[in-house]
């Protein structure tokens, strides 16, 4: 119940949890129920996404290990843990910790792209004077 009891810290940096379970759907609905759970979860008793995304399944260990991913708002898997065991699962500040740099670098792409941007019109900005220079001077 890790999650449960940090969900707050998810919130507060605008990250939407989605817990995928592969259990039915009652169970999964029951169990949200019972425990006021306030992040979404997600029945995948056929195993559906746990294969489309390479979660394992390991019957000698009762099922799916653990997976923890991180997708940006393009639907793009930008972090993934998959999990040996139930021990092996990431804390949730280092999670949180990751989803900090990851923003950070995201962040500083984007300001480079707006410099590079900013260079480019001035360039162009300086080759289309220095075109009007020229023009101007033919008629002098």
């Amino acid at each position: 119940m890790q999650l449960h009891r940090d969900i707050e810290k998810f919130k507060v940096k605008n990250v939407r949890v989605v817990v995928v379970c592969p259990e039915k759907i009652d169970v999964v609905e029951n169990f949200s129920d019972t425990n006021n759970i306030s992040f979404d979860m997600v029945s995948d008793d056929k195993h559906v996404l746990a294969r489309r995304y390479g979660q394992k399944v390991n019957y000698f260990k009762l099922g799916r290990m653990p997976a923890q991913l991180i997708m940006d708002s393009n639907a793009k898997f930008v972090f993934q843990h998959f999990a040996n065991s139930m021990g092996d699962i990431i804390d949730n500040f280092d999670i949180l910790d990751t989803f900090d740099e990851l923003k950070r670098q995201r962040i500083e792409k984007e300001k480079e792209a707006e410099k590079k941007a900013e260079s480019e019109i001035e360039a162009s900005d300086e080759t289309t004077e220095n075109a009007e220079i020229e023009e101007a001077e033919k008629y002098e």
